[in-house]
């Protein structure tokens, strides 16, 4: 008797935690950020985002948009109050290679206001696949007190550039496919800043460089970058010096791209 009783606690509690685990988990970086999908489509403003994780045919594959949504956004110079963001049922998301799909937190694809959520890309690229780019379309609408209104991201009038998955062959090169086995959080580290607020200069405490140089990357809540230089490796820890004094007062994202690693924090400027 007590060993059913036992049996069916631990049968509940892992339907429970069944019940808890998330299909994918937002990026907490752009909690402060305007409402947008994150990473921004890659554009000549944005140079640094877009997919930037390919896929290769037969490998495991994942990759992460988060979305942040206010309770107000500003179409056609008009302020419209908003309920929440959901994919469309009808193709939500266009271009996929075969073999990857989608899921959502919350896993209904539909995200309350205020609040942060995201879509994953997952799966394993088939082989009747053929390599190249996939230019991608995700398609949502906001419900509104009025009805639900329409719109596609990439998005010509308030996010422009493009979404587009590099898809590699399964005998394609090295990196590629240990690029693919990776989702963009399991190589997300933060970087030091000191202070972390202040005029506009920061000194950076640089980790050790896995590749000969990364690029470094200064970019306001709107993900326009505003810096971008390079720094090389010395073979050790480095520090670097980031003066953003003329710009204005706010908040802005500090990114290190090392390789297939990232290293990020945020500055606040008086």
């Amino acid at each position: 008797m007590i060993l059913r009783v036992s049996f069916t606690k631990l049968l509940l509690l892992c339907i429970s935690c069944l019940a808890s685990a998330q299909n994918c988990i937002p990026d907490q970086f752009y909690a402060d950020s305007v409402a947008g999908v994150y990473p921004r489509p890659l554009s000549d403003l944005y140079p640094d985002a877009g997919i930037q994780t390919p896929a290769c045919i037969g490998e495991p594959y994942t990759f992460n948009f988060t979305i942040r949504l206010t309770d107000t956004v500003l179409i056609a110079g008009n302020q419209i109050a908003i309920n929440s963001i959901r994919l469309r049922t009808a193709t939500p998301i266009i271009g996929l290679p075969t073999g990857i799909s989608y899921r959502c937190e919350p896993p209904s694809c539909d995200i309350p206001a205020e609040t942060l959520g995201c879509i994953e890309l997952y799966g394993t690229p088939e082989a009747s696949n053929i390599p190249g780019e996939y230019p991608l379309m995700i398609r949502v609408e906001l419900i509104t007190n009025f009805g639900a209104i329409p719109l596609d991201f990439p998005n010509a009038a308030i996010s422009p550039g493009t979404y587009t998955l590099q898809l590699g062959n399964e005998n394609g090169p090295d990196e590629c496919i240990t690029l693919s086995t990776h989702s963009p959080f399991d190589k997300t580290f933060p970087l030091e800043v000191y202070p972390s607020f202040g005029q506009g200069i920061a000194m950076l405490y640089l980790p050790e460089l896995e590749s000969k140089s990364a690029s470094l990357y200064v970019s306001d809540m709107m993900g326009k970058t505003i810096h971008k230089s390079k720094i090389y490796s010395s073979g050790e820890k480095q520090t670097s010096a980031i003066d953003i004094s003329n710009y204005p007062a706010g908040t802005y994202i500090i990114q290190l791209q090392d390789g297939i690693l990232t290293y990020r924090t945020k500055y606040i400027k008086w």
